[in-house]
């Protein structure tokens, strides 16, 4: 099964898209692709490729994931919530190829 940053230009239709290469989109298409070796899955993800990326290979490294600064997170900002006495959340998503497994350890 191999992986390709772009489309092979041979390749002009797939059988099946799977979008979100999160850790159930990656899984899922692991599957379909092993199930039918003949399928041709398309897997996309907007975030980087996490192939030897220091802060997702190395568990020490992991809490790069939750600078600001970083390329592998997605920091997503709640309302204004009365419980939090007018404060909002911020919510960090995976931005990177295995989703949030990837950045938090499979916590």
């Amino acid at each position: 099964m191999p992986l390709h940053n772009t489309l092979p230009e041979d390749l002009h239709e797939v059988d099946v898209i799977v979008v979100g290469g999160g850790s159930a989109g990656c899984i899922v298409a692991g599957r379909l692709a092993s199930a039918d070796p003949s399928l041709h899955v398309l897997l996309i993800e907007g975030g980087r490729n996490n192939y030897n990326l220091p802060s997702v290979v190395h568990a020490a490294l992991g809490p790069q994931n939750m600078l600001l600064e970083t390329r592998t997170a997605i920091f997503h900002k709640t309302g204004t919530e009365e419980q939090l006495a007018g404060r909002e959340l911020i919510v960090p998503c995976g931005g990177v190829l295995g989703g949030g497994s990837s950045i938090n350890a499979c916590l």
